[in-house]
């Protein structure tokens, strides 16, 4: 396998569950109507029905997180992780691969598991958040763009991946990074959640481990699509 980036969306793709929506719905176990309103905006973000800041802004208004609250969210999502895709991972970074992860959720919530997974903390691309000194959320940063959604943050950021690069992801935000030309290939990750609005024939879907293995080797051996 040749040198090449790949790039991991986060939540139902290095973890098994949206993360964020998932404490959204712990926090109100008692409140159903809430919880249920989080998982509908969820969907509804990364199904694209609507935009995904759009959707990220009404979970926060249901609930709006402490750094402790993320940070203890984090720790949770890394004993989750994979021990199989664990262990991939870290033979892609034997073998000279860069890896990035790229998502919509808190990069707070994040770094632990790239931690455990080996990604330096500078190849973790997602939302950054303010808190006040008692650690109350108090918004996004200035010229922040990940919060409105991934093509949004490369592009403010200046954000481009070596090429060629593969970006293995659930949702359509993972998508619109495909077809806005920020990567060159896309492989969508159906293990954990099916969208079957980003699968439209013309991006490979990888159900399980195995499959997800097999197209990478296969993808990354194939000509470098840019001269």
């Amino acid at each position: 396998m040749r040198q090449a980036t790949v790039v991991f969306d986060f939540d139902s793709t290095l973890v098994p569950r949206e993360s964020f929506t998932s404490w959204v719905e712990e926090r109100f176990r008692d409140q159903p109507d809430k919880a249920a309103q989080a998982r509908a905006w969820t969907q509804k973000g990364m199904a694209g029905e609507v935009p995904f800041q759009e959707a990220l802004e009404a979970k926060l208004r249901l609930a709006a997180p402490s750094r402790s609250d993320l940070a203890a969210l984090g720790e949770q999502c890394a004993r989750e992780l994979d021990p199989a895709l664990r262990a991939w991972v870290g033979e892609l970074a034997r073998r000279g691969l860069e890896l990035h992860i790229l998502s919509g959720g808190f990069a707070l919530s994040i770094l632990p598991s790239a931690r455990i997974l080996g990604i330096p903390e500078d190849r973790v691309h997602a939302v950054e958040a303010r808190f006040d000194r008692a650690g109350r959320f108090l918004g996004f940063p200035p010229g922040e763009g990940y919060h409105s959604s991934k093509v949004a943050g490369m592009r403010k950021s200046g954000l481009r991946f070596p090429s060629p690069s593969l970006l293995i992801g659930d949702g359509a935000t993972d998508r619109a990074v495909w077809e806005a030309g920020l990567v060159d290939h896309f492989i969508a990750f159906t293990l954990y959640a099916r969208r079957p609005e980003i699968l439209r024939g013309d991006c490979p879907e990888a159900p399980d481990l195995p499959s997800l293995q097999a197209l990478v080797q296969d993808l990354l051996a194939q000509k470098d699509p840019r001269p």
